[in-house]
C-alpha cells in the first residue's frame, strides 16, 4: 500500500524521540542501553529473514543476479540498502528482469540510520546546553528538529525534481517524515489535543492513511509534497490517540480487538517476509503477476512465517537475554548485534568479491575467432561444430559492455547536477576523425567501430550520454531534462571537433510492435542530421538492434533453450529498413543496415556463431559487437569510400 512505509517511519521516530526526551529530562539516558534496546527489537528478525532470503535467492534466481544479490545482502546487513539501491539505479541498463527480493529493506536502512544518528544528535544538544550550564530542553530540541525538517523537505522537493528514483531512497530526503514524528513527540510532551477533538482527529488520520494508497502513487511522487498525505494522517492518528479522545470515539476499542492486536504483534516480521516470498514466487513460477490462488498461498506463508519468527525466534532471544541479565549489560548486546551483522555482511561481501572476480576473469579471456566467429556465421557462413562454450557466459553477459565505459567519459543517463555537460572521449590523432554519438544503442557498436578505426588509422572520438539520442526537440521523443540540456551543447561540440563523419543510431526498434511499426525514425534526429549535413559532415545512421520483452541472458540461464529465447525477425524489425523510405533525409546521411549480421532472415537468435548476442533485452554484448567489424567496414567502404582515401 502506498504510504505504508511512511506511516512506519513516522511512528518509529515518534516512539524513539519520546523515549529519548523522557530519559534526558530525567537525567537517566545511556546511549549504549538505547542502542541495545532499539536494535535488539529490529535486527534479530531482520537478519534471520535476510539470511533465509539470500539462500533461497541463490537457489531460485539465475546466476546473473548473484553479484547484485550478494551486494544487497551485505548492504542490508550494514543498514545501507537504500544507498545500494540508489546506486544500482544509477547504472543505465542495470538491475535485471525482476525486482530484488531485498528491495523492501531500504526502509529498514533509512530507519536504522535514523535510530543510530538521532540519539547522537540529542546527546549533542544536551552537551551544548550542559556547557552553557543549562538543563535539557525539549523546546530547544524541537527547534533543532524543526530546522532539520524544513531543510530535508526542501531537499526532497529539489532532489525529486532532478531524479525521483534517487530521492525515494535518500535518507536526507526522507528525514522530514521521520522528523515529523519526532516533532510531534516533542510537542505532545508539552501540549495535548483536547479529548473532545481527539476522536475526530484520530479517525481523520485513519481515513488519510487508508486512502493514501488509492489517491497517491508513492513510487512516482514520494518523498515529495504528496508524502504529506500519509504523514499528516499518521500525525493526526497519534495526536488523537494521545489525547484520550480515541477511546470515546470507538477507535481504541476496535484497535484492541484480538485479531488486530495479534496482527500488530507480527506486523514487523510480516513486513520482512511478504516481499521476498512474493518476488521469489514470481521468479520461480516465471510470472509477472500472481493469481488468486498464488496470492492466497503467499499470504498464508507470510503470516505463518511471521508468527514462527516472532514466537520461535524473536521472543526466545528476548527471554534468553533477560535470563543472562542483558538489560544490565547493554554493551554485550550491542557487541553481539554488531558482530552478527558484520558476519552476514562479511560473508555476503566476500561472495560478491569472488563473483566479481569470476566475472572479470571470464570476460578478460580473449575469444578464439575460429570457435567464436559471431556475426561471421551470418555474413560469410562460418559454421561449427563448436567445441568451446558460447561466449560470453550468460551469467556474466550483462557486464560485457564496451570498454569505453571504463574511461569515465560517457555521460550518465540520469538527471543530476552536471549530467547535462557534454563530455568527449579522446583518442590519438589519426588520418580521419570519426565521432560516435547517440546513446547506448549507438555506443554498443563501439567495439566494431574501434576495430575499423584501428585498422585504418582513424581517430575515434565518443560524444555520448546514455539513454539520450542525438536529436532536436521532438514531441514523440521522451527524454529527461539533462538529455535536453546535453543536446543543447552536443552538436556544437561535435562540429568543433571537425569530424569527417558522425556515426549514430538511426532508428528505434520496439519489441511490443508488429512488423509494420517495429521501427521508428524520429524527426528530431533527422533535424540534427540536417544541420550536420549542411555543415558538410556525413552522418552514418545505423539500424537499431532488436528489443526483446525479456532479458536474453536470464532466459538462457532459466530455460537453456535458445529457440525459446529468440524471436521471429518480423516481430522485432520492420520488413524494410525505414530510413530507405524516408524522403526527407539530408543528402549526406548514409543509412547502414547491419541487421543481416545480427539476425537470420527469419529469426533473431540469442546465440550466433557461438557468441551470445545480447547482454540484456536490447544491447549487444561487446564480444558480439566486435565480430561486426568486418560487416561494418564493408558497409562504410562502399558507402563512404572517401574515408579510405588518406589526406
Amino acid at each position: 500500500m502506498s504510504g505504508g512505509v511512511d506511516v512506519f517511519l513516522v511512528i518509529s521516530a515518534y516512539l524513539l524521540t519520546g523515549s529519548i526526551d523522557r530519559a534526558l529530562s530525567g537525567g537517566g539516558f545511556s546511549l549504549t542501553a538505547r542502542y541495545a534496546r532499539t536494535f535488539s527489537r529490529l535486527l534479530p528478525a531482520a537478519l534471520l529473514v535476510l539470511v533465509v532470503t539470500a539462500v533461497a535467492s541463490l537457489i531460485i534466481l539465475p546466476r546473473s543476479a548473484w553479484l547484485e544479490l550478494l551486494r544487497q545482502v551485505a548492504a542490508t546487513a550494514l543498514l545501507v540498502q537504500n544507498m545500494e539501491l540508489a546506486g544500482a539505479g544509477l547504472a543505465y541498463g542495470a538491475a535485471g528482469s525482476g525486482a530484488s527480493p531485498l528491495q523492501h529493506y531500504w526502509s529498514l536502512s533509512v530507519q536504522g540510520q535514523f535510530l543510530l544518528l538521532w540519539p547522537l544528535l540529542a546527546l549533542a544538544v544536551a552537551g551544548l546546553r550542559s556547557l552553557a550550564r543549562r538543563p535539557w530542553s525539549t523546546r530547544a530540541f524541537g527547534i533543532v528538529t524543526g530546522a532539520l525538517i524544513v531543510a530535508s523537505f526542501g531537499y526532497a522537493v529539489f532532489l525529486a525534481g532532478i531524479d525521483q528514483s534517487v530521492a525515494y531512497y535518500s535518507f536526507p530526503a526522507r528525514f522530514w517524515e521521520l522528523g515529523a514524528g519526532a516533532a510531534l513527540a516533542l510537542l505532545l510532551a508539552r501540549h495535548r489535543a483536547h479529548p473532545r477533538w481527539g476522536g475526530p482527529l484520530a479517525w481523520a488520520g485513519v481515513a488519510l492513511i487508508l486512502s493514501s494508497g488509492f489517491v497517491v502513487d508513492g513510487g512516482d511522487t514520494f518523498p515529495g509534497p504528496w508524502a504529506l498525505w500519509p504523514v499528516l494522517g499518521t500525525l493526526a492518528l497519534l495526536a488523537g490517540s494521545e489525547s484520550g479522545g480515541a477511546e470515546d470515539a470507538g477507535l481504541t476499542r476496535i484497535l484492541r480487538l484480538r485479531p488486530i492486536t495479534w496482527l500488530a504483534d507480527v506486523a514487523y516480521p510480516l513486513y520482512l517476509w511478504h516481499w521476498p516470498i512474493l518476488v521469489l514466487y514470481l521468479q520461480w513460477r516465471g510470472q509477472d503477476q500472481v493469481g488468486v490462488l498464488g496470492a492466497a498461498a503467499i499470504l498464508v506463508a507470510s503470516v505463518a512465517l511471521s508468527w514462527l519468527t516472532q514466537r520461535r525466534f524473536v521472543d526466545p532471544i528476548a527471554r534468553a537475554a533477560e535470563r543472562v541479565g542483558a538489560p544490565a549489560r547493554p554493551g554485550r548486546v550491542v557487541a553481539a548485534l554488531v558482530g552478527a551483522s558484520l558476519v552476514v555482511a562479511g560473508v555476503a561481501g566476500g561472495g560478491a568479491v569472488l563473483e566479481q572476480q569470476r566475472s572479470d576473469a571470464a570476460l578478460a579471456v580473449d575469444t578464439d575467432p575460429e570457435q567464436h566467429p559471431g556475426a561471421l556465421e551470418l555474413t560469410v557462413g562460418a559454421h561449427g561444430p563448436w567445441i568451446a562454450r558460447p561466449a560470453p557466459a550468460a551469467e556474466f553477459a550483462q557486464a560485457d559492455t564496451p570498454d569505453i565505459y571504463h574511461a569515465g567519459c560517457v555521460q550518465d543517463w540520469r538527471d543530476a547536477p552536471g549530467s547535462g555537460e557534454v563530455l568527449v572521449c579522446l583518442d590519438a590523432p589519426g588520418t580521419r576523425t570519426v565521432v560516435l554519438s547517440g546513446g547506448s544503442h549507438a555506443v554498443q557498436f563501439y567495439p566494431a567501430l574501434r576495430a575499423v578505426a584501428d585498422a585504418q588509422g582513424w581517430q575515434l572520438l565518443v560524444v555520448d550520454k546514455d539513454g539520450c539520442r542525438l536529436a532536436a526537440p521532438d514531441p514523440e521523443l521522451e527524454r529527461r531534462d539533462s538529455c535536453a540540456q546535453w543536446n543543447e551543447g552536443a552538436l556544437d561540440t561535435i562540429l568543433g571537433l571537425d569530424p569527417d563523419v558522425v556515426v549514430t543510431v538511426g532508428t528505434e526498434t520496439r519489441s511490443e510492435s508488429g512488423a509494420e511499426g517495429a521501427e521508428h525514425v524520429y524527426d528530431g534526429q533527422v533535424e540534427v542530421w540536417r544541420r550536420l549535413s549542411d555543415a558538410g559532415v556525413p552522418v552514418v545512421a545505423l539500424r537499431d538492434t532488436p528489443r526483446f520483452p525479456f532479458f536474453v541472458p536470464d532466459c538462457l540461464l532459466e530455460t537453456g533453450d535458445e529457440t525459446a529465447c529468440g524471436r521471429p525477425r518480423d516481430e522485432v524489425y520492420a520488413a524494410r529498413f525505414p530510413l530507405l523510405d524516408r524522403v526527407d533525409l539530408p543528402a549526406r546521411v548514409v543509412p547502414i543496415d547491419l541487421s543481416d549480421a545480427i539476425c537470420a532472415p527469419e529469426r533473431c537468435a540469442p546465440v550466433v556463431g557461438n557468441v551470445l548476442v545480447y547482454r540484456d533485452q536490447s544491447h549487444l554484448t561487446a564480444t558480439y559487437a566486435a565480430t561486426l567489424a568486418e560487416a561494418l567496414a564493408q558497409a562504410l567502404s562502399s558507402s563512404l569510400p572517401e574515408l579510405w582515401t588518406r589526406r
